[in-house]
């Protein structure tokens, strides 16, 4: 059945038969359409004084929920509504994580969507049930926002690189998310390479300026005046914060030369509703038409945001873009937001440096012995573990006459947990500096993985990263072909879903990591790295725990 079209119909037989309309009892009732959380309202006339106004020709209403970011929520709660189709937008402010979403839009499928970012839809957990409508109403640039004697950037990575630069997290802030996404795509079009970016991200992260998901661009904004910051922020947040704030004019907004990827905001339809109700169809039509009209590009201007096409907006402050970089790879992008996310999650970790022989051997890229290389390289790295994390440590073989070939040095606690009046992070520094390599022994390397990804399962943290952490020249592993794919199938057999372990492993090598070390990673569905020097092994750390 054309709702529209009966609608309409019985609106003007109604007409003909009389001049006016008396209230409906009660002033409000509510029928739902298809069952699919679509109210169809009707009500007084009189009441009809609320924004956005509802023309005279509507005897009724069609109410079509729209969860959005605040931004396009203001410019919707405006829009005119169309005479003939009578629909009314019910829009609600949504967080920048789409599952973040907050009641009475618990089921977005139920109404429309609009992200600031096309990039959330395929990582959202609503996929399935949308499609796009509309692939952009409208743009918005990241910038950077500086006092004026701040030097400019040549790329975003530069930005992301410099710790000075206070951004949020790009998980969940937007302008943070489109400046990350600009480095992603200064990658693929080969302005910088990915080792740099790389480098960035884990400059970011290991400094502590990995996110502040809890400063709101007003925060960010209040910071770049009255301390002098760098700070990301939408173009669109630094020009209404200009606006009215009287130090406004001490702050410009740039962005690097390299360009920028801009929110785009797409419309997005829930598929099986727009199937059983063309009024949700109607209602996107009716925006995407808006907003891309003369009247609402202007709309969209003097809210701070730009057209589709991206171009610099007539306000003087607009900061200047000389080109729109574009991801044509997703990849790449999604398996940089989980590194992100690794890297600045808690994690639960249990070290194991190989102790054998071979590691008393002199190691020519670091003008020290295999076995200070990774002490002294576990050492830093444990300086720079943040007191959320759990962390325990490991060594092997063990003794002579031991009945396990490893040893446990310390266990696994919290770093900011105390034992005897010493915290973690120094229990474990301590044994580290007794600690020795053990003479005429293998590593016996396969049996204790095997054992210590048992005791990080039996150790398992919730909402952590679970990881085995193994350390190791890669030499005198104490078992044959037959020995290793035993372990390889155990572990792939022991490997829970739900509660994943990963076996990291980083052996101290100019060249590749042994393959042996290679299929115990893969195994669990961890990663392998490999160093020579102290630097190398730095970087190495700080991957292991990241890239799944």
């Amino acid at each position: 059945m054309n709702v529209q079209s009966t609608r309409r119909a019985r609106r003007d037989a109604e007409r003909t038969r009389r001049s006016g309309r008396t209230a409906v009892a009660g002033g409000l009732a509510i029928l739902l359409l298809g069952g699919m959380g679509l109210g169809f309202v009707v009500f007084d006339t009189a009441q009809q004084s609320t924004s956005p106004t509802v023309p005279v020709e509507c005897d009724s209403t069609q109410r079509v929920p729209v969860v959005t970011d605040q931004s396009m929520a203001q410019i919707l709660r405006d829009k005119p509504v169309d005479p003939e189709s009578c629909i009314v937008l019910d829009t609600t402010e949504q967080s920048e994580n789409p599952d973040s979403h907050t009641e009475p839009h618990q089921d977005m499928s139920a109404g429309l969507w609009i992200p600031s970012s096309s990039a959330l839809f395929p990582t959202a957990s609503e996929t399935n049930r949308f499609t796009v409508h509309t692939e952009s109403l409208a743009t918005s640039s990241p910038v950077v926002v500086a006092p004026e004697h701040t030097r400019d950037f040549t790329t975003w990575t530069d930005v992301i690189a410099d710790n000075s630069v206070v951004m949020g997290n790009p998980l969940n802030d937007s302008a943070a998310h489109a400046a990350t996404r600009s480095a992603v795509a200064e990658v693929q079009n080969n302005t910088v390479s990915k080792q740099q970016l790389n480098r960035a991200m884990i400059a970011r992260t290991v400094s502590g300026e990995s996110g502040h998901s809890t400063s709101n661009e007003i925060d960010l904004l209040e910071a770049s005046v009255s301390q002098s910051r760098n700070v990301v922020v939408s173009e669109k947040g630094f020009l209404d914060f200009v606006e009215t704030h009287p130090q406004g004019d001490q702050v410009r907004a740039l962005v690097p030369d390299s360009g920028a990827w801009l929110l785009d905001y797409p419309l997005l339809v829930p598929s099986e509703a727009a199937r059983r109700n063309e009024t949700i169809a109607q209602a996107a039509q009716e925006i995407a038409t808006y907003l891309g009209s003369e009247r609402g590009r202007e709309v969209l201007s003097e809210h701070h945001l730009r057209g589709v096409d991206g171009r610099r907006l007539p306000d003087a402050r607009s900061a200047a873009s000389s080109h729109r970089l574009q991801v044509e790879d997703e990849v790449p992008w999604q398996r940089l937001m989980t590194t992100w996310s690794r890297q600045t999650s808690p994690h639960n970790a249990l070290y194991v440096l190989d102790a054998s022989e071979s590691m008393g051997r002199e190691n020519p890229d670091a003008d020290r012995s295999y076995w200070r290389t990774a002490v002294d390289s576990t050492v830093i790295r444990t300086r720079f573990i943040p007191t959320r994390d759990s962390v325990g440590l490991w060594t092997s073989p063990a003794a002579d006459g031991a009945d396990k070939p490893y040893q446990q040095l310390v266990p696994i606690r919290r770093m900011d947990e105390y034992v005897h009046g010493s915290p973690q992070r120094q229990m474990i520094q301590d044994a580290l500096a007794g600690a020795d390599f053990t003479k005429d022994s293998d590593s016996g390397l396969y049996p204790t993985a095997l054992a210590a990804f048992r005791e990080v399962q039996k150790n398992f943290r919730d909402g952590a990263v679970n990881t085995v952490v193994l350390i190791s020249d890669g030499t005198d592993t104490r078992g044959d072909a037959e020995d290793l794919n035993e372990l390889v199938r155990t572990l792939k057999q022991e490997q829970d879903r739900e509660k994943p372990v990963y076996i990291v492993t980083l052996a101290i090598t100019d060249g590749e990591p042994p393959q042996d070390l290679k299929e115990i990673s893969e195994a669990t569905g961890g990663t392998s790295h490999a160093g020579g020097s102290l630097q190398d092994i730095q970087e190495r750390y700080l991957h292991t725990l990241s890239v799944f």
